[in-house]
């Protein structure tokens, strides 16, 4: 009979809590149940995670008990200064974890600070003490897991690496046939919606998947850079293909294959390219190097087409092309990991681009932060000022750590964690009082212990697997009932104490959650919706068509500020979502909350395409009548945008129709005739090409500003954001 996945990783946890427990008890260690924390936390779905946990739950204690120390050592007599510095420590690592990769070392960085406070009873003099038997005992939690984890049933995930890569260059496959074969028609291009999720979450897979096995396996980690660059490459081929099919809603009234030199060729070489992806990955064979195709317009056929239907054109051609080049580079990312190759040093803004996005003030992050800070200091000054407060600094610990690992899941609902938390004390209690008093040896300690945890693990396994913070609260809670020692104390009172300050703690949580705004669904789509059309139209009416001037340093921050926020809210708006519950409302239906969602994500794409254009190192130089009238789009554009913000003012939907319209009047702008003329002082073929394409571009951003409007004109969007009471 062979056991399930649950019920081996059930046994892992719990033969590796028997022998952490052993040990710390032999030695005589003080505070034991540090070690089964470790072990608790460590546990993962995977290897890979699991020792992914382990270094980061080592680094993170060791910065937080520096942190700690500097802080216990700086201000041992001010309590109020200790705490601004506590409080400031706590929130930047809170506003850290919420973009890093590293999310865990960042929350282990801000509770340890917390749990060592704790443990010293406020006698910062036994803090150095404290802080080494926190060390010894989270490295005795880690190591005895990671030798479990690694020679019992090790759950590598070398294996989902390649099948994650496998089914991404499939789906990318799958995809891009279908958006060549809408390129051969004239039909209506059809919405490809099933095959856009299943590529995004194949994509997603694989990230996560490159992150898994560089820990557990050393061939990954020896070329984990060439790995990580493929997985950013993957993304960018997700990106593109998604953009070509996003385009072909424009040029679906020509036939688009028309208009291209080469592109049956171009065809062929990308299906070989992602063909070969895939039998690297599945069967091991060596993939060629990819050749470059270069596919252009025929200049001569657009002559003849109207403006629009050129600009049309042109946003499929600069897709294209972008999809051969992101493939090409795909490719050669591919070849990389078996070669040691070093093209990821050619693409330093991958780097770059990250550290932008940790460190880039975003509202939502800095609203977490106060939240995790407010309830911080509601409880501290609950501590100070309510005499014979239960437990006071226990509450004080337990509200940070409780609020740093929340602060992952906003969207957590605090009164069915809390229920978890207090089962989590109530299970243990006839064990602590009954049971545990009656072993008189580790054997029989050893064997209740296995017992009792496997049960729980495998329980919470089959019952919350997708659940993983009431997993760890299940596992946590009890080794604090049970507080294993040489010296057991069985005392009603602590347990008590214990039981009846998690209520208060997340009563406290609860205030915290609406500082400084509401964490409803509901509020949070429509606040995101409003932050994403003002910061558009902050960027609409920015962006320079000619502008050799250098910005000022400040704008640029701003500029960059606006852009980030329009990059994050595609995830951020899906996220909100999946969590509204729109059964039996009137005021909004799921047809026009799916399209309001779809069209944010793809205007979001366009005013980043924009972005790019306007931010470009060579400036495009159209004549000035042109020019005019591209700052009169820019203009109505912004209002639009800012009416959708929020900003009540009348608008004018046909103004911006007109002035649409006469971006593509012959008198402005001319395709033909531009063409044909040679003189110095018009435009380059070139040039014109780029300025179709931001014609493109404007068309598609219109066209989406008219569609959300008509889609949300019926919406309440008052009641949408009311409470209910049911």
């Amino acid at each position: 009979m062979s056991l399930s996945r649950n019920a081996k990783e059930s046994i892992k946890v719990a033969g590796a809590l028997v022998i952490a427990y052993g040990i710390a008890l032999s030695l005589d260690w003080d505070k034991p149940y540090w070690a089964g924390f470790a072990v608790a936390v460590c546990s993962q779905i995977n290897l890979g995670q699991s020792l992914g946990r382990v270094l980061m739950r080592v680094f993170g204690t060791l910065l937080a008990l520096l942190a700690a120390w500097i802080i216990f050592a700086v201000f041992p007599q001010d309590r109020w200064l200790f705490m601004v510095s506590l409080s400031l420590w706590i929130g930047a690592c809170i506003y850290f974890l919420q973009r890093s990769h590293y999310e865990y070392f960042w929350i282990v960085s801000a509770f340890v600070t917390l749990v060592l406070w704790n443990a010293t009873g406020g006698d910062f003099t036994l803090s150095f003490e404290k802080g080494i038997f926190r060390i010894q005992e989270t490295v005795l939690g880690v190591v005895v897991y990671s030798l479990v984890a690694v020679l019992i049933w090790p759950n590598r995930s070398r294996g989902e690496l390649d099948t994650a890569s496998t089914a991404l260059a499939a789906a990318q496959h799958r995809f891009g046939t279908r958006c060549f074969a809408q390129l051969y028609s004239q039909e209506e291009a059809k919405e490809l919606s099933q095959h856009r999720l299943e590529i995004l979450q194949a994509d997603t897979r694989l990230r996560t998947a490159v992150d898994d096995a560089s820990f557990d396996s050393y061939e990954i980690w020896e070329c984990r850079r060439q790995w990580r660059h493929y997985g950013h490459r993957a993304t960018a081929v997700t990106q593109a293909l998604l953009k070509l099919e996003e385009s072909l809603a424009l040029s679906r009234q020509l036939r688009v294959a028309n208009f291209f030199t080469n592109l049956n060729e171009l065809f062929e070489e990308l299906n070989r390219r992602l063909t070969r992806l895939q039998m690297y990955f599945s069967e091991g064979k060596a993939v060629e190097a990819p050749v470059k195709k270069k596919i252009e317009i025929k200049l001569d056929r657009v002559k003849t087409l109207s403006t629009f239907d050129a600009a049309a054109l042109t946003v499929t051609y600069q897709k294209l092309k972008e999809l051969e080049l992101e493939t090409r580079s795909l490719v050669t990312s591919v070849q990389d990991i078996r070669a040691f190759g070093q093209s990821y040093l050619g693409y330093p803004n991958e780097v770059r681009t990250q550290w932008l996005s940790i460190l880039m003030p975003d509202p939502d992050r800095i609203a977490s932060v106060l939240r995790v800070v407010v309830a911080i200091w509601i409880a501290y000054l609950a501590y100070i000022f309510i005499p014979d407060m239960i437990d006071g600094l226990l509450v004080v610990t337990l509200t940070g750590v409780l609020g740093s690992l929340l602060s992952t899941s906003p969207m957590t609902n605090l009164s069915t964690t809390c229920l978890y938390t207090v089962i989590a004390c109530i299970i243990p209690a006839p064990f602590y009082f009954f049971l545990l008093p009656k072993l008189s040896s580790y054997y029989m300690l050893g064997s209740f212990i296995f017992i009792f945890f496997f049960s729980v693990s495998y329980i919470t396994l089959e019952f919350f697997e997708d659940q993983p913070l009431v997993r760890m609260i299940m596992l946590l809670f009890p080794n604090n009932v049970f507080n294993l020692a040489n010296h057991q104390t069985y005392d009603f009172i602590n347990y008590a104490n214990l039981l009846f300050s998690v209520p208060i703690i997340f009563a406290i949580l609860a205030i915290s959650k609406n500082i400084p705004f509401s964490l409803r669904p509901e509020n949070k789509f429509k606040q995101t919706i409003k932050r994403f059309f003002h910061s558009a139209a902050y960027l609409i009416s920015t962006g320079a068509f000619k502008n050799n001037q250098k910005t000022l340093f400040f704008h640029r921050l701003i500029a960059m500020y606006h852009i980030n926020i329009v990059i994050t809210t595609p995830k951020t708006i899906q996220y909100w979502r999946s969590g509204l519950d729109i059964t039996d409302r009137k005021e909004i239906s799921e047809i026009q909350l799916r399209k309001i969602t779809k069209l944010v994500i793809l205007t979001s794409n366009q005013i980043k395409i924009l972005y790019k254009i306007d931010n470009r190192k060579d400036p495009l130089n159209p004549p000035k009548q042109i020019t005019q009238e591209v700052l009169k789009w820019r203009s109505v554009t912004r209002k639009i945008l800012l009416y959708f913000s929020g900003y009540k003012h009348n608008i004018d939907f046909e103004a911006l129709e007109k002035k649409s319209k006469n971006l593509f009047r012959k008198e402005i702008f001319d395709t033909n005739q531009l063409m044909s003329k040679q003189e110095d002082t018009l435009p380059t073929e070139e040039e014109i090409v780029k300025f179709l394409y931001f014609l493109g571009v404007s068309t598609y951003i219109n066209s989406y500003l008219t569609e959300f409007f008509n889609a949300t004109k019926t919406i309440d969007w008052r009641r949408f954001c009311e409470n209910r009471f049911l």
